[in-house]
């Protein structure tokens, strides 16, 4: 006697597909479909939810725990720049530079995201990324500071974060131009 077949699934590896996180709801994609070994056949699938930074949370989850994430339901990217500049006179521009401190061999580059929380946040993950994706500037600090001869090449740096120039200049003079330091380019 055979086995009944079970309707395929309308999910499929690659997919973005949005879960209740707590009062939350967050979007990640599908990375691997474990068939109906679930409870009762349930179909599961193990799925990559973006987290802070460069990190991720995968879990499994069974497909009545998933719905399809469409364009509305995605995190959009503010209008308005504040928020970005808020977010990188906060700390956000010092990680970032801090990145590219050390030997200057391995270039980074660097986006910036909307976490799963709706804030703003950074990557080095190509995927994630929603604007930006320049390379991060070389030796560009000096302590928590901007190094003055390195200002031309961080302004341009923020303009791929969608500031014009005046916002760049107005978020490097809030976090600080260092006239101390040495130059190491």
């Amino acid at each position: 006697m055979k086995k009944a077949k079970s309707p395929p699934s309308p999910f499929h590896v690659g997919d973005r597909v949005r879960n209740d996180w707590g009062k939350y709801k967050t979007i990640g994609v599908i990375k691997e479909d474990l068939g109906n070994l679930g409870i009762n056949g349930r179909r599961l699938f193990m799925v990559d939810f973006p987290m802070a930074l460069d990190d991720s949370f995968t879990t499994m989850l069974s497909e009545d725990e998933i719905e399809k994430a469409t364009p509305d339901m995605e995190l959009v990217w503010p209008n308005d720049s504040r928020q970005t500049m808020e977010y990188l006179v906060h700390g956000g521009l010092i990680s970032i530079l801090n990145k590219n401190m050390s030997d200057g061999i391995l270039h980074p580059r660097s986006w910036l995201y909307i976490s799963p929380l709706g804030n703003i946040a950074h990557t080095s993950i190509p995927d994630r990324g929603m604007i930006g994706g320049q390379f991060v500037p070389y030796w560009a600090l000096y302590g928590n500071k901007i190094l003055a001869s390195k200002r031309d090449e961080v302004a341009t740096f923020l303009t791929s974060f969608r500031l014009i120039h005046e916002e760049a200049e107005k978020v490097m003079s809030k976090v600080g131009i260092s006239r101390k330091g040495r130059d190491k380019s």
